[in-house]
């Protein structure tokens, strides 16, 4: 018999057996990562490390790490898995067993945790352990992290850990290396652009200029930078943060095709260093965009599962693959960005280019269109100007002219306002205090700017002005709302107070492709 022929034989025997074993309900011997499992339950309740208490759910890998997790200033430390266990919140003292010591919890709250390709909600805690064989030591144990998973993330959103972690596996299966993760979000600084009136887009018809007139969202300012097929946001104030893990849906840059051979040879855009500058939107206006950058991970993923995600729009481009482009003309930028977004959306179709007038458009057509037509963009500021021959000439006409101005005092009403906001003093750009008594708000509004005065005082407002004095004094200013890109605390209490109310706002319109702005079907939370 040849031997191309007996390992034809010993194959179709293999296959006639594994059939013969599943039509007769054999069972299949377990697997290494399931052996190991089962050692470890059965030494944990031989031990007498459950003397503790019983345990409840199911039980994820416990990883011991003598330093505790890393800082700063140690960013890498070493961990041991050491058995499964559940995600509890025992505090105490265990009296017995293997385990007998102080168990004391250091953590204990919602994260982000990464496995594979899952990204999900879990609980995650962390106890501080001194135990009188095993010695003092950290425990920490991550909701839906599988004993011997090879590596995973998680981001610890707030208290003294906070910070984002990755595990993974070195030099044997139960050591891991555990590295705190690096902010790779880039900062960029908010263009210099003039306030120009409509009458401004008048003479745009007589220039020869080439210009683009585009679309200005009433959403909030971001810049993205591309790492490792990831999209990074980042508010363009210095103090501003990194929104990791909040904008799930445009953070994914990674080919989700089903099959491997795809992803295999095109994992994702090749946009390696790229930054793009842009707005985030949301279709319930600038207050729901606020509420969801300013939450913690949890809450800004759960509010996105409801009323759908954040949507990024990129009005220019400050780096390609790396490359600084900030003298570059604008044409130039906005033919690049285009194409960059154009490869993106192959992969991720949440991130858009924003709308512009088309080619030999008339712009005060295009802005009324804008503005006043119910079929037109939704939460729509206006235009902005941009002279393509130009680095960053840039004009914004505004909708509605409104002045930015500080709050730095709020008076209590009198007669039915009692107990709500009567006026408010603002500080405008020159530095002249005015009061303001008129608002754009309901009783309810009033009632929730006067209990919050403490936290809202200083935070920056949107005022509409009749006029405003040689000395610098609003007159007959209106009180808008608090302004949706440069406030910091009044800009999540605002947002979760009167999102969905946004007050003289009209309801957002659907556009082109993006009708309803629903959770792409193919992305999984």
């Amino acid at each position: 018999m040849s031997k191309d022929l007996a390992t034809r034989e010993r194959l179709l025997f293999g296959v006639a057996l594994g059939r013969a074993k599943e039509l007769l309900g054999t069972p299949q011997p377990l697997g290494t990562r399931q052996l190991a499992l089962n050692r470890a339950l059965q030494k944990k309740a031989v031990d007498g490390a459950l003397l503790a208490g019983p345990r409840t759910g199911k039980e994820y890998a416990k990883f011991t790490l003598k330093k505790g997790l890393p800082t700063d200033q140690r960013p890498r430390t070493l961990a041991v898995e050491n058995g499964p266990h559940s995600v509890d919140d025992f505090d105490g003292v265990i009296e017995e067993g293997y385990g007998k010591g102080e168990k004391r919890l250091i953590y204990s709250g919602t994260g982000v945790i990464k496995v594979g390709g899952s990204c999900q909600l879990g609980k995650i805690n962390v106890h501080e352990r001194d135990a009188e064989k095993a010695g003092f030591h950290y425990d920490f144990v991550a909701e839906g992290v599988d004993p011997h998973t090879e590596s995973f993330e998680v981001n610890i959103p707030s208290g003294v850990l906070k910070g984002r972690y990755a595990f993974r596996q070195a030099f044997e299966k139960n050591r891991y290396l555990v590295v705190r993760l690096k902010d790779n979000s880039v900062l960029v600084a908010k263009p210099d652009i003039h306030l120009e009136p409509p009458d401004f887009l008048k003479t745009l018809r007589q220039s020869d200029r080439p210009v683009s007139v585009e679309w200005k969202d009433d959403g909030s300012l971001a810049n993205v930078a591309i790492h490792n097929l990831r999209a990074v946001y980042r508010s363009h104030r210095p103090e501003g943060e990194s929104y990791y893990d909040k904008l799930l849906a445009i953070e994914d840059l990674r080919n989700r095709s089903p099959v491997w051979l795809a992803r295999r040879l095109f994992p994702g855009p090749e946009q390696e260093g790229t930054v793009l500058r842009g707005e985030l939107h949301h279709p319930d206006g600038a207050a729901r965009v606020g509420g969801i950058l300013n939450a913690l991970p949890e809450k800004s993923i759960r509010i996105q599962q409801e009323r759908g995600p954040v949507e990024f729009y990129a009005w220019d481009i400050a780096k390609f693959n790396g490359r600084d482009l900030s003298q570059m003309p604008y044409g130039q930028r906005r033919e690049l960005y285009e194409a960059v977004i154009a490869e993106i959306r192959l992969f991720n179709r949440h991130l858009h280019v924003v709308p512009a007038m088309p080619e030999g458009g008339d712009p005060v057509e295009f802005h009324r269109a804008i503005i006043h037509d119910p079929r037109g963009l939704p939460w729509s500021e206006g235009v902005v100007v941009k002279y393509r021959d130009s680095v960053d000439q840039w004009f914004k006409v505004k909708a509605n002219d409104t002045l930015d101005v500080r709050v730095t005092r709020c008076i209590e009403g009198a007669g039915k306002f009692g107990g709500s906001l009567g006026a408010m003093v603002v500080e405008g750009p020159t530095g002249v205090e005015s009061q303001i008594g008129s608002f754009q708000l309901t009783n309810e509004q009033r009632r929730w700017i006067w209990e919050l005065r403490q936290v809202l005082t200083g935070q920056i407002a949107e005022v509409r002005a009749l006029t405003v004095n040689e000395s610098g004094a609003i007159r007959a200013g209106v009180f808008v709302r608090f302004h949706p890109s440069r406030s910091e605390a009044g800009l999540l209490m605002y947002s979760e107070s009167l999102a969905g109310k946004d007050p003289g706002r009209p309801r957002a319109h659907s556009f082109g492709s993006n009708r309803k702005l629903r959770m792409n079907a193919d992305y999984r939370w």
